[in-house]
């Protein structure tokens, strides 16, 4: 199995075992964990000044008042008003302050305007211009636990909003020490849900529409922003609400009764694909916007992240029952509660797992086995067996589109045989197409005329130094446009464009791949060139605007060996902006010498879906690679054997190929929905060094641990872990592991070797570095 593969489902499996005794939930219903609530020994500043920054996107001139909450009760009548400003920020002063939680509310009058940062635009004005906006209906909140410092960073989004309906709608009569409890577990919950790290009141709010003000902006923030506004405009486009007021108030009551599914069954329900999916849309408007200005934004990592992540939640099971976000203990803890919280966690990294308990009554000892399924999965996606039904797949569609190169300069052709014996039948027909891209002619809107070409035989192949016969059963319908021309120079010039639909299944005993009718090949344009004179060839060949879409079915068989097969049923998808190569042969009088150079612009491969066994345990999978050598000549040169061939590359520290990959999943033991979820990040970030990352979660639990990998650096290598309660390790590996550990700008531990030394003198074991 793949190394980092097998890596990520183990500490995957090992991030399950955290969830013993965590006293967390993730359910918008049932009973929830006691904990006592904190008691407040800070002392309370007399005057506290309130400042942040109002969007939903940016609201200028925007009301803004103070409503303390008092003994469980809030009030009406707010204790300090302002307005927001021309960039949409605001600060207030709250005088005798008595140590009340409060909210900060934001509505509107006559004079409100709003910037517009929904891609699809905000009531007939585009993203990017102001809109009057005042709305009676308009409220957005942010709720604060009790302040011990005078200044108090507070942004107000629809994020905090969703989290105030949360506190509102469980809010009671009762002590302040319960309220701030309340509060804080509504704001972190709603941080956890959405994949947020950091307070919810403090993540910094920019303007999606100012390309130049997000320059330098972080991807965490960049991502608060894109789903503070995405939320609206997938509510929008669910067809139920039509105004901006009422598509955030539906939403958080809607979240409020029954949180927020990942795929919804119900086309109305809002969902978080939904929403990964509107913000990857206006991060690339964002892009498109900075392009045209000539600014430079770095948002290749956020793009595939957000992919990466909408394919993950598209691949979980439909269903409008969702979840709010879980919490821990902790959340309302002190500095030393959450730093020791936060070393007991990476702690139980090296520990056994035996005893570690999912639920009431399931152990993760005795579901073990359940994670057989990723396992297998990954060995099945590794196997010589869908290697050979994979390359069988390939020989099958070479074959048919050689044969429908045949077919295209002899017209009375039933039938082709290749090299390799594949048999195609050639059939012309105009039929009924699923595909609307194949149905009609978009000129005339008549019925296209199509050629299906089909292999239906045992094909032979070759994997692991072992020759297999592949049974095929596969069709393709064909709508391609082939010319031949020459240039001005006189060479030989072929040209193709169009558009291929696949179905069918290959198998081997043991596997079975299913390709779904649905499934296509396109191209916008494929050209080669080809010149040949006394001296030698010169060749060229171009694509541009490929894509490969394949609805397919991997599944094991029954056997001897295999008693619980695994099925994985999704999505592949490839994309390629463009590819261009050229080369010469050059006749040295007995002996050859060549040249070859390509260069490959934006390709990307993703693959979504789940895998399932028998025993009802499955996972969603999402798998994403992305490359970009545009302005990077990968080139050969040889004399005599092509074999001896010199390599070179244009890469450099400053310039080179861009490279990220992504792999996530979401684990379903029997009985146990989303027990953990993993992603593994890793982008190149010069040309010896990557950016790595693992983010694991579960409900109320989030981690991740990030590192950068330099070959050409001789600086020891430093590890960074962060958690959801704001908790930040630093870890520098030398002659033993030193680091630190701050929660905000707070210092709470020096960590030597595997001894954390924390500063109210206690002391704790990190067993991760022994």
């Amino acid at each position: 199995m793949n190394t980092y593969t097998r890596s990520l489902m183990l500490a995957a499996l090992t991030a399950v075992s955290l969830t013993q005794g965590c006293s967390c939930s993730d359910n918008n219903s049932g009973s929830q964990v006691v904990i006592d609530p904190p008691v407040i020994t800070d002392p309370v500043p007399e005057v506290a000044t309130i400042n942040g920054s109002a969007a939903k996107g940016l609201i200028f001139g925007g009301i803004v008042s103070i409503h303390p909450i008092i003994n469980g009760v809030l009030s009406v009548e707010p204790v300090s008003t302002t307005k927001t400003d021309d960039s949409g920020s605001y600060s207030v002063t709250y005088s005798n302050y008595d140590g009340s939680p409060f909210v900060v509310r934001v509505t509107t009058d006559e004079s409100t305007t709003m910037m517009c940062d929904l891609a699809m635009g905000c009531e007939g004005v585009a993203f990017g211009e102001t809109l009057p906006f005042n709305d009676p209906d308009f409220t957005l909140d942010a709720v604060l636990p009790t302040q011990t410092t005078e200044q108090v960073l507070t942004n107000v989004s629809v994020l905090t909003d969703i989290a105030a309906e949360r506190v509102f709608d469980a809010l009671q009569v009762g002590s302040t020490d319960e309220t701030t409890m309340l509060i804080n577990n509504a704001n972190a919950s709603v941080a956890n849900r959405f994949g947020l790290f950091g307070g919810l009141t403090t993540l910094p709010v920019v303007d999606l529409t100012n390309s130049a003000a997000l320059v330098g902006v972080s991807d965490e923030s960049m991502r608060f922003n894109l789903l503070n506004a995405s939320i609206i405009q997938a509510v929008l486009n669910d067809g139920v609400q039509t105004t901006i007021s009422a598509a955030m108030n539906s939403f958080a009551q809607s979240y409020t009764l029954n949180g927020l599914t990942d795929n919804a069954q119900t086309t109305t329900v809002t969902s978080l694909a939904d929403i990964l999916a509107q913000a990857s849309n206006t991060l690339t408007l964002m892009q498109n916007r900075a392009t045209a200005n000539n600014i430079t934004l770095e948002l290749a990592n956020l793009t595939t992240v957000l992919e990466n992540l909408t394919n993950l939640a598209l691949a979980q099971e439909p269903t409008d029952e969702g979840t709010q976000g879980g919490t821990t203990p902790t959340t309302s803890g002190d500095e030393q509660a959450k730093a020791k919280a936060f070393v007991g966690v990476l702690g139980d990294l090296s520990n056994s797992m035996d005893l570690a308990v999912l639920t009431d009554d399931v152990a993760v000892g005795a579901q073990a086995d359940a994670f057989d399924t990723q396992i297998q999965a990954a060995d099945m996606a590794s196997s010589d067996e869908l290697e050979q039904v994979v390359e069988a797949t390939a020989v099958a569609i070479e074959a048919m589109a050689m044969a429908y190169d045949a077919y295209d300069s002899d017209m009375t052709l039933t039938s082709w045989e290749s090299d390799e014996g594949v048999m195609v039948t050639i059939v012309p027909m105009t039929a009924p197409m699923t595909d609307p891209m194949m149905a009609t002619d978009s000129a005339t809107q008549e019925p296209k005329m199509h050629v299906s070409l089909t292999v239906e035989q045992n094909v032979s192949v070759e994997v692991g130094g072992m020759t297999t016969m592949v049974a095929i059963d596969m069709t393709a319908m064909e709508d391609v446009t082939h010319t031949e021309s020459t240039n001005e120079d006189g060479a030989d010039m072929d040209t193709a464009m169009g558009h291929v639909g696949i179905s069918g299944t290959a198998s081997v005993a043991g596997l079975m791949l299913t390709v779904k009718d649905g499934s296509m090949f396109s191209v916008e344009e494929l050209m080669s060139v080809y010149e040949e004179d006394a001296s030698g060839e010169t060749a060229s060949f171009k694509v541009s605007g490929l894509e490969l879409e394949l609805m397919a079915d991997v599944a094991q068989q029954v056997s001897a060996t295999v008693t619980d097969p695994i099925t994985f049923s999704g999505m592949l998808k490839v994309t390629l902006e463009s590819l261009m190569a050229s080369g010469t042969l050059t006749d040295m009088g007995g002996e050859d010498s060549g040249t070859a150079s390509q260069e490959i612009t934006k390709l990307a491969l993703a693959l979504w879906g789940r895998v399932t066994n028998t025993s009802g345990d499955s996972a969603a999978v999402s798998f994403s690679v992305k490359g970009d050598g545009t302005g990077i000549d990968f080139s050969q040169s040889w004399l005599g054997e092509f074999s001896d061939a010199d390599d070179t590359d244009s890469e450099s520290d400053s310039e080179f190929t861009a490279a990220h990959l992504m792999l996530s999943f979401n684990a379903d033991l029997a009985g146990v929905s989303d027990a953990v979820m993993a992603s593994l990040n890793m982008r190149r970030s010069a040309e010896q060094a990557s950016v790595m990352s693992l983010k694991f979660s579960y409900p109320g639990v989030q981690m991740q641990l990030a590192t950068t990998i330099d070959e050409d650096s001789d600086e020891p290598q430093k590890l960074i872990i962060t958690n959801q309660d704001g908790v930040v390790a630093t870890f520098i590996d030398g002659d033993e592991v030193t680091g630190t550990i701050f929660v905000g700008a707070k210092k709470v531990a020096d960590v030597k070797g595997v001894v954390v030394t924390y500063i109210d003198g206690s002391f704790g074991s990190l067993d991760l570095f022994e």
